[in-house]
């Protein structure tokens, strides 16, 4: 629930208190800190530390701000990506702008998350206040990851430490490990089975990849702000420094005291005995001054000025919650009668101001899917564009799966990776012929429905759900389960939007089948029979269908896609081709296709480089080969349900 900005909610409020209490907590811990070497600090002579200052250069002032710069560059970063993550949709700007006046202010106040969440609030009008908190917290804990993995490695490669300390080094390494594990397979079924795993959106590698890169920039230029600061005569070499900064940097962030004073220093002289302390506690200051108080000032100025308009999104995926007119004229007039998957949840439908005709599009743990060619005649490069802006928004890699060759052309010239991944079956439903001498096969099979005492009718609105519920359950069990993504799934609300097709024996239903129909084409989509359907079941289905097809004028009927022959891939993609086929049983698809004589179309797969080809291919068929639990039973008409969030 969105939480106004004039009444906030008492969950919010209850949070902030805590997180409040949490940061005066904290606040104590550091004051605690800085009085165990209270008889060390009280042996330094003030004096001492401001001629030490006195010392410090124009040029190093310079190349410290010049870092300074570099760091907080990186720092506005951190909430752009996290936007991306959270699919908040805010503008890269927008967020950045936010994000350094956040942490700029925050960090020199103390009370990070507090602070953080109410600049937040202040420059992101369109967010709550809970969902600014939620943001802060999503920064602060993405910095923290980064910091760690950072830290690890500079510990381990300029400080390596021995014993206990090096296996506690390699904790975040290990962790960072763990968690590109779980962004490529998932979360463990237990959690999933749990429910508790239900509200965790894992980074995709992109995000991962990208928040330690930002953190290894920004600490490694605070850093280098520091370092550059320091006596040059008395500083030892940066590979010493840098891993004392990032221990400093990490105990004055957990203690989360104003600025981190106290804290740091205290860190800092532990760390660095060979450092006098004067000398030291005088770069510390100068070091204070620049990556301090000039961001301070300049996050002020961006808090008093406020936030600046929003751009107007000119690209949407927008969630199908529910059937609409709109939508049932889009899929009617559908190139492709398999845009119907957009009724199963699992997709949504992309839309841009740019002019190009809609596509179906659905997220994976890393890439942005668009599935086939776009719902209606349009310019390809529009249609790239779109889906590249979307993925963009979302920190995602662009993917088009099984598009035709003309949207794949035109993806080659745009520069990206492009492999067949696809074949499509289809035939003219007025040019079959049962009695060519290709659909002998088919014949024979014919012939056995007829004798096992098979009946073909096709089903009116009142279908026997509870039969083909049970015979869908039962064909799941024998096979692994149901597919998902982009094939389709038993579901009440969904089969009522196709044409269905039942199989009868003795009274009792023992198979049917489903189709996606449009204006242009109808497309094959569920397969289910029962056990101990008679052999030519399934095949007198569709034969049935294709009758129909053909008396009712529909130019163009599709038996669906199976993988790529083996003979139009390179060797890795044969290799997966052949992984593929053990996962999904495409060798009995591909023969029981053929009985019908189809033409045969080839489909490809596109990203804009290898790696997101890789990834989005892998992604691909994790989502197909372990679909997420439907959002509703299959009792639930949920797509009749009113949605405030129509198309």
């Amino acid at each position: 629930m969105r939480i106004s900005r004039t009444d906030v909610s008492s969950i919010a409020r209850a949070q902030i208190t805590r997180l409040a209490v949490r940061q005066a907590l904290l606040l104590l811990g550091a004051a605690g800190a800085v009085l165990l070497l209270t008889d060390r600090l009280g042996q330094i002579d003030r004096a001492d530390i401001w001629r030490a200052l006195q010392t410090v250069g124009p040029l190093q002032w310079l190349m410290a701000m010049a870092a300074t710069g570099v760091s907080f560059w990186a720092v506005g970063r951190y909430d752009a990506v996290l936007h991306r993550h959270l699919a908040t949709l805010t503008p890269d700007a927008q967020a950045s702008r936010a994000g350094l006046a956040a942490i700029a202010v925050s960090q020199t106040l103390g009370f990070g998350v507090v602070t953080g969440a109410l600049v937040r609030w202040r420059m992101l009008p369109e967010m709550s206040l809970w969902q600014a908190t939620r943001l802060t917290l999503a920064v602060s804990g993405s910095f923290i990851a980064g910091w760690s993995i950072v830290t690890a490695v500079a510990i381990l490669v300029f400080r390596p430490p021995t014993g206990l300390w090096f296996a506690l080094a390699w904790l975040p390494l290990v962790a960072i490990l763990v968690l590109i594990t779980l962004s490529l397979f998932g979360l463990p079924a237990v959690l999933l089975r749990s429910g508790v795993g239900r509200a965790v959106t894992l980074p995709s590698l992109g995000t991962i990849g990208r928040v330690v890169l930002l953190s290894a920039l920004d600490t490694g230029a605070a850093a280098l702000a520091l370092y550059v600061l320091l006596p040059a005569e008395l500083t030892p070499g940066l590979s010493e420094v840098l891993p004392a900064f990032l221990v400093a940097l990490g105990v004055s962030m957990i203690l989360g005291s104003p600025g981190g004073v106290g804290p740091f220093e205290v860190t800092l002289l532990s760390l660095l005995p060979g450092i006098a302390a004067s000398p030291l506690l005088a770069a510390v200051l100068a070091y204070r001054v620049v990556y301090y108080g000039a961001p301070a000032l300049y996050g002020a100025w961006l808090l008093v000025k406020g936030p600046n308009p929003a751009p107007q999104k000119d690209v949407a995926l927008t969630p199908v919650t529910a059937i609409t007119p709109k939508l049932k004229q889009i899929l009617h007039h559908a190139r492709r009668a398999e845009s119907g998957l957009l009724n199963a949840g699992a997709m949504g439908l992309l839309t841009s101001e740019l002019g190009n005709a809609p596509m179906a599009a659905g997220r994976t743990r890393q890439a942005l899917v668009a599935l086939g060619d776009p719902l209606a005649d349009g310019t390809a490069w529009q249609s790239l564009a779109c889906l590249e802006r979307a993925a963009s928004d979302r920190g995602l890699h662009p993917v088009l799966y099984k598009c035709g060759a003309r949207l794949a052309v035109a993806a080659r010239k745009r520069g990206y990776r492009v492999l067949p991944v696809a074949q499509e079956a289809w035939l003219a439903p007025a040019h079959f012929d049962l009695a060519a001498a290709q659909c002998r096969q088919l014949r024979r099979k014919l012939r056995k429905a007829e004798q096992g005492g098979i009946r073909i009718t096709r089903s009116a609105s009142a279908h026997p759900y509870a039969e083909m519920s049970e015979i869908s359950a039962q064909w799941a069990q024998r096979t692994g389960g149901e597919r998902g993504f982009s094939m389709g799934r038993f579901d009440r609300g969904y089969i009522r939007q196709q044409l269905v097709y039942l199989a009868y024996r003795n009274g009792a239903v023992t198979g049917y089948i489903t189709l996606h129909s449009c204006a242009r084409e109808r497309t094959l989509d569920l397969i289910r029979h029962a056990e101990d359907a008679p052999d030519g079941t399934i095949h007198a289905l569709v034969t049935q269908a294709i009758a129909d097809a053909a008396c009712e004028g529909c130019p163009r009927i599709s038996l669906a896609a199976v993988p790529a022959d083996p003979a139009l891939l390179p060797a890795t993609g044969r290799f997966l081709h052949a992984a593929t086929a053990r996962l999904t049983g495409c060798a009995g698809l591909r023969q029981f296709k053929t009985c019908f004589a189809p033409r045969w179309e080839t489909l490809y797969v596109a990203a804009p480089s290898r790696l997101a080809l890789a990834l989005g291919c892998f992604s691909i068929a994790q989502a197909i080969v372990h679909p997420p639990d439907l959002r509703c039973a299959p009792e639930n008409d949920r797509l009749h349900e009113p949605s405030s969030r129509r198309l």
